[in-house]
Formats: structure tokens, sequence, C-alpha cells
């Protein structure tokens, strides 16, 4: 009797297991990291276009799962000053692949895309060769498709991941501050945010949490940074480029 009560509730755990593995969209990542290159006072308003690169590390809760994800995305924004309120909005597509390996019926590489939009605003103080973007908010609105969308769709209504997952569309707003220091033509800035994630579909939402180091050389910039959002971790790098003199 004691033995079947064990095999139970191993059985028990086990599943509950299954049931709590929890899928979030693809691109869970703050999309666009609105860099300007130029001074506050140089100029009013500027044109940019870039590239990001991101790959996931283990998830936190399930650090042997082996689970990698990665996408590429490319972006183009306008970014505006006036008055010290610096603003920008822009649009991006994104491409990337998933693979499932904790869900037996669907393992495998699960491709993905999508796009949407994203803006920010920001209160802006400019003094000599240093800026700070005291407080800012942002927001953006991602939707995507493909078989890893298909597959959590799938596999919530077979009750084999948790109810919390979601995929095909979200809007992640947050509230960041970055600090610029310009020296001839380049700048560094840091960049941090915090906030949240939520599904349009399903109203869940996980928190999220953004860090961005840039470098930028006259209309050259390069990132990287560091996302966590939900229960995963993401690394990337990118570029940003200033189209014409303005």
């Amino acid at each position: 009797m004691r033995l079947l009560i064990i095999f139970i509730l191993s059985l028990l755990a086990f599943s509950f297991g299954f049931l709590f593995t929890v899928y979030y969209i693809g691109n869970e990542t703050n999309p666009i990291m609105f860099i300007k290159p130029i001074k506050a006072d140089t100029v009013s308003q500027t044109t940019m276009i870039g590239a990001k690169y991101s790959s996931s590390q283990p998830k936190r809760y399930n650090t042997n799962s082996n689970e990698k994800n990665y996408f590429g995305e490319v972006f183009a924004y306008k970014s505006y000053i006036d008055k010290g309120i610096n603003y920008s909005y822009g649009a991006f597509a994104h491409y990337g692949e998933y693979n499932v390996k904790q869900v037996e019926t669907f393992n495998g590489p699960k491709s993905y895309y999508g796009g949407g939009i994203a803006g920010e605003v920001n209160i802006l103080h400019s003094s000599m060769n240093f800026e700070w973007k005291i407080i800012g908010y942002s927001c953006s609105i991602t939707f995507e498709n493909g078989e890893y969308t298909n597959f959590i769709n799938e596999a919530k209504k077979l009750q084999m991941i948790s109810e919390e997952s979601f995929g095909g569309s979200i809007f992640e707003s947050s509230l960041f501050t970055e600090i610029i220091i310009h020296f001839n033509k380049n700048r560094i800035s840091f960049y941090n945010s915090l906030g949240i994630t939520r599904s349009i579909k399903t109203r869940n939402i996980i928190s999220n949490y953004n860090t961005f180091l840039s470098f930028t050389h006259d209309k050259y910039s390069f990132f990287i940074n560091s996302s966590s959002t939900g229960d995963s971790s993401y690394y990337g790098v990118g570029t940003n480029y200033r189209i014409g003199k303005r």
C-alpha cells in the first residue's frame, strides 16, 4: 500500500511538473534601443535604422532544460528633441527559432516571425558633455506567428504546459533612465528599464528588465544588452546607423 501511495504521489509530481512548464512569446525583449547619437543642442530630429541579435540562457527555474531561443531583428525609427523633451517612435520585424525540449510530443526547433511598433518619451537634461534622460516611458506592441506560436496554442489545449503560457501578441511598457557622456564625435550611454509584458489575448502579465550599454562614433552605434522576462534571460548585440545629416 505504501509503495502504491509513493508511486501515485510521484506520478502527480511529474504531471504537475509538465503542467507548470511555461512558454512565452519568442521575442520577449525590448524591441528597439532608441539611440540618438547627437547632443540635444545639435539638431532637433534624426532618423535611424538598426539590427539586433538576441539569444536566451537556460530558464531560471529549469536550468537543465537545454532549451534555446534566438532571433534576429531589424528596425527603423525617428527621434525628436523639443524643449527638453525627447520622444521617438518606430517599427520593427523579427525572425527566430525556439528549440523545445520539455514537451516530448512537440520536441524540436520551432520557427517564428513577427513585428510591431514601439515608442518612448523622456525628460532630457543636457549640460556640457553630459546628458541624462531623467525619467522616461517606453511601450511597444508585438505581433508574432509561426510554428512556435502554434505549439503554445496546441500544447495549452492539451494541458501539456502551464495556462500562464502565451504567444501571438503582447503589449510591453516600462519606465527607464539613461546616462549619456559625449566626447568629440563619440558617446557612451548606460540604460536601465523596469516594466511589464502583457499578453493581449490572455491578459497574463510578466515582469521585464532591460540593461543596455552603447558606444557611438559619428553616425554608427553599437550596443550590448541583457534582458530578463518571466523566467527567461537574454543577451544581445546590435548596431544603429543614423541616416543623413539630421
